[in-house]
C-alpha cells in the first residue's frame, strides 16, 4: 500500500456514512449553494430561529455534506444544504454571548 493510498482509506474509514449524526463545530458550517432555498431569511426571521433555540434548543438539525476543493479533497468544512436559517441563528446567539 503507498501512504496515498493508507491515507485515502483512512478518510473513507472515518468519514460520516448517509443519515447518520455528526458533531461539527459551528465555525466549520457554511451556507451551502445547493440550498434550495434562494430568498435569504429576514433579520426578524434569524432573530426568531435564535430565540427558538435559545428556548428550546435545536429540535432538527441541519443536513449538511462535506465541502470539497476542486480536486475533491474534503476542506474540513461542511456545506448546509438544509438548515440554514438555524446555522444562522446559532451563529446570532453565538455573537451575542461573545
Amino acid at each position: 500500500m503507498t501512504a496515498q493510498s493508507i491515507e485515502t482509506a483512512a478518510t473513507e474509514a472515518t468519514a460520516p456514512q448517509h443519515g447518520s449524526e455528526i458533531t461539527v463545530p459551528l465555525n466549520r458550517l457554511k451556507a451551502s449553494p445547493k440550498n434550495a432555498r434562494k430568498t435569504p431569511h429576514s433579520p426578524a426571521t434569524i432573530e426568531a430561529f435564535a430565540a427558538s433555540i435559545k428556548a428550546k434548543g435545536v429540535l432538527q438539525p441541519p443536513v449538511v455534506e462535506i465541502e470539497r476543493d476542486g480536486e475533491g479533497a474534503p476542506t474540513g468544512n461542511y456545506l448546509v444544504t438544509i438548515g440554514e436559517g438555524r446555522r444562522q441563528g446559532l451563529r446570532l446567539i453565538v455573537r451575542i454571548i461573545l
